[in-house]
């Protein structure tokens, strides 16, 4: 005879930072200007505070996650280089690109993380949990007993970008044959993003196929295909509007019309 006996083994996956106590050291609110596209120009800093009982060295390093989870699941894993930590299509964190020294015991991390902006915005607003990990490739983990987060309550406007309306089509109707021929073209110039002082908007106005009577006139001055038209937009003010004028002579033959009209426009 003999008597079988089964053997139940229960594996639990380990959280490596299930051991580590997490502590709020501060809530920061902070309004970044000018976000560039480049994400290294604008660091935001940042003090992380741990111990380290395991009497381990090395290097970490630090950035800014769109939740607590997203941030101990970062903690987990290992960060490396300049790693994108978040992106939601309008804001780009990246993550330290220098590695951050940590020691046994207590001590302090000097932490960054990089923003960039990817699409234009002006004083939009965000939530982030920043703090240290370890880096890839790191020997030495960084697991501490206990480490601090920051959450920082974001405000950020990019550099200024700029913008044109104007309606797509003009219709001028109908017409003799020289008949003098004026139509309004209303424009509004303005940007998206932070300037601290007064903008400067260059205008130009290019078309190959108008006919060499005709002209675009702001300020009474004609501008197609000749000089640059400067607007001034002055600090505060976001937008402004444009007069500008279609003026010329209709066509000797008779026959419908189709012309176009390209505007080029730049901040100084």
């Amino acid at each position: 005879m003999y008597k079988v006996i089964g053997f139940i083994v229960l594996i639990f996956p380990h959280l490596l930072y299930a051991d580590t106590n997490w502590t709020l050291k501060e809530i920061r609110e902070e309004y970044l200007k000018e976000l560039t596209q480049n994400g290294r120009r604008t660091p935001f800093r940042f003090d992380v505070d741990y111990v380290n009982d395991k009497g381990t060295s090395g290097g970490v390093r630090s950035s800014c996650w769109g939740s607590f989870q997203e941030m101990k699941n970062a903690f987990d894993n290992d960060v490396y280089l300049y790693q994108e930590t978040f992106n939601d299509g309008r804001l780009r964190v990246n993550a330290s690109y220098t590695a951050i020294n940590f020691y046994p015991g207590a001590g302090t991390a000097k932490a960054l993380a990089y923003f960039s902006n990817i699409i234009s915005f002006d004083e939009d607003k965000w939530e982030l949990y920043c703090t240290a990990t370890t880096k890839q490739t790191e020997p030495e983990e960084f697991r501490p007993s206990e480490i601090t987060y920051t959450i920082l309550k974001l405000t950020a406007s990019s550099t200024a970008s700029p913008y044109i309306k104007a309606p797509p089509l003009i219709d001028l109707k109908t017409c003799l044959p020289n008949e003098s021929i004026e139509a309004p073209i209303p424009i509004t110039v303005g940007f998206i993003g932070y300037a601290n002082e007064n903008l400067k908007m260059t205008l130009t106005v290019k078309s190959n196929d108008l006919p060499n009577s005709f002209g675009i006139y702001v300020d009474n001055k004609n501008i197609l295909n000749l000089s640059d038209y400067v607007i001034s937009i002055p600090v505060g003010q976001k937008e402004k509007n444009i007069e500008s004028y279609l003026k010329g002579n209709c066509p000797d033959m008779a026959e419908e019309y189709l012309w176009s009209a390209e505007y080029i426009y730049s901040i100084e």
